[in-house]
């Protein structure tokens, strides 16, 4: 009887002792588990410092990875030089035109008129309306014309004045200060070798001027 109960008993403990091993072995595992789950996850150790070339964080883009896609600005500017630079492929700029001159062709023939202008005369040295032509004349010597003009006008110092820098800025004539009487109003006009002088008088209904122009035919 006793021994039967010891056997009991042995059987028992073994039975206990077999059970702690399996509950052990399972906590264990179960524990390695977590830890691996923990590792996969891949939740950072907050004291732990960054590596240097660490995996970038989600929604970032790598410091790496901003510079090598960066567009050098040199290189930039460089090809906005060259695009510039260059003209279209066929293109051809207009030639440049000159101004014409007063006399383009042959030199007229000497004349002289009173109350009208005489044939020949020099557009851009045309009296301006509302003028009363009192004299005129041309006079050739050896490719070289002398013109002169003498009128009055309604018109006054201002007006005489627009016109004929109007008229001979189209022939290419430069404006300079001249010479004046008292009470008179004078200015040159030049181009090269050509030269045109205006004298304005005012007086009480408009102004009277003189015109005299050295000019270069252009058919010698």
């Amino acid at each position: 009887m006793k021994r039967s109960t010891a056997i009991v008993v042995a059987v028992l403990v073994a039975v206990l002792f077999a059970a702690g091993g399996v509950g052990l072995a399972v906590w264990q595992a179960g524990t390695a588990s977590d830890t691996g789950g923990t590792a996969a996850s891949g939740t950072a150790d907050p004291g732990a410092e960054p590596q240097d070339g660490g995996a970038a964080v989600d929604g970032e883009t790598p410091a790496g990875d901003s510079a090598a896609e960066a567009t050098d600005p040199e290189d930039d500017a460089s090809d906005g030089e060259q695009d510039g630079s260059e003209a279209p492929a066929g293109y051809t700029l207009p030639p440049v035109t000159a101004a014409p001159t007063l006399i383009p062709g042959p030199a007229p023939r000497d004349a002289a008129a009173d109350g009208e202008v005489v044939d020949g005369f020099p557009d851009g040295l045309e009296p301006p309306p509302a003028s009363t032509v009192e004299h005129s004349s041309l006079s050739t010597d050896d490719g070289r014309v002398q013109a002169s003009l003498t009128a009055s006008s309604t018109s006054g110092v201002d007006e005489l004045l627009v016109h004929y820098r109007t008229a001979l800025a189209a022939y290419g004539m430069a404006e300079l200060p001249a010479e004046a009487a008292s009470g008179t109003t004078a200015v040159a006009f030049t181009r090269g070798d050509d030269q045109v002088t205006l004298v304005i008088t005012p007086d009480g209904k408009g102004s009277s001027y003189e015109l005299f122009g050295t000019l270069t035919s252009g058919g010698g």
